[in-house]
């Protein structure tokens, strides 16, 4: 009876740490291979994620597609 009372006590008051996080996809893979630490020379057509203004560091026409651009909200 103990054991369970205790697993029981121990299950609430950790539960806080037993849920699943977040995804938290990069965009772009030269993004994702440094680490997100690619605001500063975002220079191709994911700066739009990274850094806005890297935009305008774009020389050529290019086309990016990529699934997870939006994240929603369902906890609000």
């Amino acid at each position: 009876m103990k054991t369970k009372l205790l697993s029981l006590i121990l299950l609430f008051f950790f539960a806080v740490h037993l849920y699943a996080s977040p995804v938290d996809i990069m965009i772009g893979s030269r993004g994702y291979g440094m680490g997100g630490a690619y605001v500063a020379i975002a220079n191709d057509p994911s700066a739009a994620y990274w850094n806005p203004a890297g935009l305008s560091q774009v020389d050529e026409i290019s086309i990016m597609e990529s699934n997870w651009i939006f994240q929603s909200v369902d906890d609000i």
